[in-house]
């Protein structure tokens, strides 16, 4: 969910985990704006994924920090890193 510009990065966290329960996805992932950064949060509550093992090797390999826990993790990623992020997000899921 692109939430840049839309959803505060304060509220990124609660708006993905509304969603998590709504949707039919395996993760659901969302993106806002923050300090020049984007604020990652993701939700799952599929047991044969890791988020915060996902979200820590995303997030390094576009040059920012994530981490949290196995069924709710985030990270910060540099403003125009997203495009990278988003191919490795995708190789580990």
């Amino acid at each position: 969910m692109d939430g840049e510009g839309h959803v505060r990065d304060t509220m990124i966290g609660v708006v993905v985990s509304i969603l998590s329960k709504k949707l039919p996805a395996r993760a659901v992932i969302g993106y806002a704006l923050s300090d020049g950064r984007i604020k990652i949060s993701a939700r799952s509550a599929d047991k044969s994924i890791d988020l915060n093992e996902i979200l820590k090797i995303a997030c390094e390999s576009a040059g920012g920090i994530g981490g949290g826990h196995e069924e709710a993790a985030g990270g910060l990623i540099p403003l125009d890193r997203k495009d990278h992020f988003e191919k490795k997000l995708i190789e580990l899921l």
